[in-house]
């Protein structure tokens, strides 16, 4: 609800336009601007006035430009997606950037920064205010009750995000939101991850790293390839006996030592574009398979969890450890982990599992909450009461 879905989408079909327009005409053009450079490396004046130089130059800064913007827009899209999961889990309706920040692990200044680009153009239902003395991020969301599913107690919404309700010891815990225009319900589905590790992960997870492990496969066969290409390039290219045998051979069409050499720069040129292209490509499948990894190992390790809140230093390899928990939060941007989120509570960074968000629907039987306008809601489905999904002014 704190995202503009609309605007998500174009970003996303905006980026791959780009890279799929980029890519291209950096391989093409960087291996022109270097082949006419290497070719006439003594006279660059003829160099630089070829036919489509300038073209070609002018191609190269659009395109690095524009992936420039793709790789900004990817990370403006996770940190939106990472925050909008984190606003929804809220209960006070008021975040302070000083909690933002430790769960983002970004410094105080760069997330105050970052949120107030989010809220010009791809995040939604929130205000960023002055409260006493203090700049805090105003959700549009406000808790109305909190309450104990097993024996149906009311508490204290600080108690909620202990997960145990004092009464009972139970974790069946739930609290009703509110927005200007909606109401939502937020419950810790705890038992449904007991035991099932997949609750945790995307689906199709294991299919997805064998997907980018191929990927990665065919990326380095490519890499090595090129690279052994290079290597016997760069020999020829000294290698008198062989620049001697072709120009001696009755199909070759190059009639001097310079024009041998020439066309063997072209090769090695073409060569390194390729590994330049190919190695950030292998680099990034290489992140991808860690941080399904690790989203593999958090799911086996909250699957035996039964509180529903549990102290990230409580995660094997996760404790002093600023890169595991990078890995973390990279697996949650990108959905490989998914039903968990970083919260901060009690000044200590925790991991809400199984929090499931239902809006606008009856949490019983998940039917839509329609044409209410009364405070209690009977739904027309199962005939269960939700209490103040009106509020009256």
């Amino acid at each position: 609800m704190y995202i503009k879905e609309n605007i998500l989408k174009i970003l996303k079909i905006k980026n791959i336009l780009f890279v799929i327009f980029s890519v291209f005409n950096l391989f093409t053009c960087i291996s022109y601007i270097i082949s006419e450079f290497v070719y006439y490396r003594d006279d660059i004046d003829t160099a630089l006035n070829a036919v489509s130089m300038e073209t070609c130059i002018n191609l190269t800064i659009i395109s690095t430009i524009l992936l420039i913007i793709v790789f900004i827009s990817r990370k403006k899209i996770y940190l939106a997606n990472f925050c909008s999961s984190y606003f929804e889990g809220d209960l006070d309706g008021y975040v302070d950037y000083e909690s933002l920040a430790q769960v983002t692990g970004m410094s105080f200044e760069k997330i105050r920064r970052e949120i107030k680009i989010l809220h010009i153009y791809l995040m939604k239902n929130f205000e960023i205010e002055s409260i006493a003395g203090k700049e805090k991020i105003v959700l549009s969301s406000k808790t109305s009750l909190c309450t104990c599913n097993h024996c149906g107690a009311e508490i204290q919404k600080r108690i909620f995000f202990t997960g145990e309700c004092p009464y009972c010891g139970g974790s069946d815990l739930h609290a009703k939101i509110f927005t200007e225009n909606s109401f939502f319900d937020i419950s810790n589905n705890i038992n449904e991850g007991i035991n099932n590790p997949n609750y945790y992960t995307t689906k199709n997870i294991i299919a997805k790293r064998a997907l980018f492990i191929a990927l990665l496969v065919i990326n380095l066969t490519f890499l090595i390839i090129i690279f052994l290409m290079t290597t016997s390039d760069i020999s020829h290219y000294f290698d008198k006996a062989y620049q001697k045998e072709i120009l001696l051979s009755p199909d070759s069409h190059l009639r001097s030592y310079e024009l041998i050499k020439g066309d063997i720069l072209d090769s090695i040129v073409y060569d390194l574009v390729f590994l330049i292209i190919f190695t950030p490509l292998a680099i990034l499948r290489i992140k991808k398979i860690i941080c399904i990894n690790t989203a593999k190992n958090c799911s086996m390790f909250f699957s035996k969890c039964s509180k529903p809140f549990i102290d990230v230093r409580k995660i094997p390899n996760s404790e002093n450890s600023r890169v595991y928990l990078k890995r973390i939060r990279s697996s949650i941007k990108r959905h490989y982990l998914t039903n968990c989120t970083l919260e901060m509570h009690d000044n200590s960074l925790k991991i809400a599992l199984a929090k499931k968000v239902v809006k606008d629907q009856c949490p019983t039987c998940g039917a839509p909450i329609t044409g209410a306008v009364y405070e209690d809601y009977i739904c027309k489905y199962c005939n269960n009461k939700i209490k103040e999904v009106v509020i009256k002014k």
